[in-house]
């Protein structure tokens, strides 16, 4: 049941899907929002799972950026582009 998934169940999910670590993306689950799906932060510009920066991604809705499945299928894609830099939490661990 959808419902019944947990964010550690859909953190597998989309790491197998792009091919990432389900550890790197836990670890930045964990570290920019402590797995607070609704967390914002940095005064209001980031918000979501992976605190998605309005700044930075201006095309990004708050709707998009607090639903747990867009946020982790965005963190997924964009580790498999090369593009972790994108969370500082993912620079700390390098």
């Amino acid at each position: 049941d959808d419902a019944r998934e947990t964010i550690e169940d859909k953190i597998t999910k989309y790491a197998d899907f792009w091919g990432v670590s389900r550890k790197t993306m836990s670890w930045i689950v964990a570290c920019e929002s402590g797995g607070n799906e609704r967390a914002v932060g940095d005064h209001g510009q980031s918000r979501g799972l992976v605190q998605i920066n309005r700044p930075a991604h201006p095309n990004i809705t708050d709707e998009q950026a607090f639903d747990v499945d867009f946020s982790l299928s965005f963190l997924a894609e964009n580790l498999a582009k090369g593009n972790g830099r994108l969370w500082t939490c993912f620079r700390d661990i390098l």
